[in-house]
């Protein structure tokens, strides 16, 4: 009996550090969350925190579907969906990915990039962040550009090292609709006009439509 009741309390002495976690981590959704929606994100975010994991997307997440009354169950679902999505991108991007590089992969492979394409971004950028390649994936695709398509416009400039400016405007030519033409490597060059985009197969291409917008 006595031999009993000291093991219950060696256990919950080893489980207080993790509900002690898990209670701080849940701390800002406590008057934004049901308590056992709370406790179900709670169990997320500790297991994202062992595993190096950033841990804000995941509350942001949380109080994002709370202010939109979205069901516990849902609010749930989009924090555990969002946490596989971090660790997919930080398995494909190696370890000594930043949190931010993670977070940025995270919403690529959100956006319909397969994760194991991340590894050949990191091995083309060498030491370079990547923070803002994988901003420009997630943006171009999520503008409608085709994965494979935004892949190679991506690739292209991460092996020249482009400046953040040849970003910048691969996103501006995917507002206009012609994100699918090649991108200059520096905001002096000028893109290309007329046949098909270098680099881009011409089967990858939409016409353009007489009225589309400039």
């Amino acid at each position: 009996m006595i031999r009993s009741r000291f093991a219950r309390c060696i256990a919950a002495l080893m489980l207080f550090p993790a509900v002690a976690a898990a209670q701080s981590l849940t701390a800002p959704l406590a008057d934004r969350l049901d308590a056992a929606t709370r406790a179900d994100v709670g169990v997320i975010l500790a297991q994202a925190r062992r595993d190096s994991l950033p841990v804000e997307p995941l509350v942001n997440k949380a109080l994002e579907g709370a202010g939109k009354g979205a069901p516990g169950a849902r609010v749930t679902a989009a924090v555990r969906a969002l946490a596989s999505h971090l660790g997919s991108a930080r398995d494909a991007l190696g370890p000594r990915s930043t949190q931010q590089e993670i977070v940025a992969g995270a919403e690529a492979v959100r956006a319909g990039i397969p994760a194991d394409r991340l590894r050949g971004l990191r091995a083309d950028a060498g030491a370079h962040s990547l923070v803002v390649p994988l901003t420009t994936l997630a943006d171009l695709v999520g503008r409608g550009v085709p994965a494979d398509v935004a892949l190679g416009v991506v690739s292209k400039l991460v092996r020249r090292a482009a400046p953040d400016q040849a970003y910048a405007a691969a996103q501006r030519d995917a507002g206009r609709g012609i994100g699918h033409r090649a991108v200059p490597a520096s905001p002096g060059d000028a893109p290309p006009r007329g046949g098909p985009p270098s680099g881009v197969p011409a089967s990858k291409r939409r016409p353009q439509s007489p009225s589309s917008r400039p």
